[in-house]
Order: C-alpha cells, then sequence, then structure tokens
C-alpha cells in the first residue's frame, strides 16, 4: 500500500509544514499531525485523540468528487489504531535491526 503522498495533504484542514514545529500541521493538529496519521495512515475519518472533532476532509481543490476521495481513502488508510501501533512496532523493530547491522559492516 502506497501513494506518492499522505493523504492529509489533500485535506480542506492540512496547513502545510510549519518550521516551528518542524512538523506538518492542521487545524486538528496545529502543533504536528501525529505519525499514526500521517506516516501511518489512520483513517482520520474516524476519531483520534486530541483532533478536536476535525475530521479528514476532501479539499475540492484536489477532490470535486467526495465519492472519489472516499474510494481513495477507503484505500490507503487503516481504520484499526491498533494494526497502526503494529506496523509501526515492526517499522521500528526493522530500522534498529538495520542500523546495527549497518555499525556490525562498517565495524
Amino acid at each position: 500500500m502506497s501513494r506518492l503522498a499522505p493523504l492529509c495533504q489533500y485535506c480542506i484542514h492540512y496547513r502545510g509544514t510549519d518550521p516551528k514545529y518542524g512538523s506538518c500541521v492542521c487545524d486538528a493538529f496545529p502543533k504536528g499531525i501525529p505519525d499514526e496519521i500521517y506516516l501511518y495512515n489512520y483513517d482520520h475519518r474516524l476519531p483520534f485523540p486530541n483532533d478536536n472533532g476535525i475530521r479528514l476532509e476532501p479539499n475540492p481543490k484536489y477532490y470535486s468528487d467526495e465519492n472519489e476521495f472516499k474510494k481513495t481513502a477507503d484505500e490507503f488508510t487503516i481504520n484499526s489504531i491498533q494494526e497502526v501501533y503494529e506496523i509501526k512496532k515492526n517499522e521500528e523493530e526493522r530500522r534498529r535491526y538495520s542500523d546495527g547491522f549497518d555499525s556490525f559492516i562498517d565495524g
């Protein structure tokens, strides 16, 4: 499952990168979009802690047809936060293994 950009970037609430926080921000997360949503594709059409009730909505600039946006979101998001945490944990373990392997090769 991959796409060129996180779905956040096609949301009407997306505000871009804020240099003050060093991360992408939106109306729901003005201090930085959580990794679970931005990197790990949690479906933010669903509630997420501290989102102030603001959810993923299509920006008409990119999606004039809400059904097309829904289809894309259905295809590229994960609606189980437990599944997102499992993916995140596996990636972190792979990264640790890879870092250790690189040190062994370089050492």
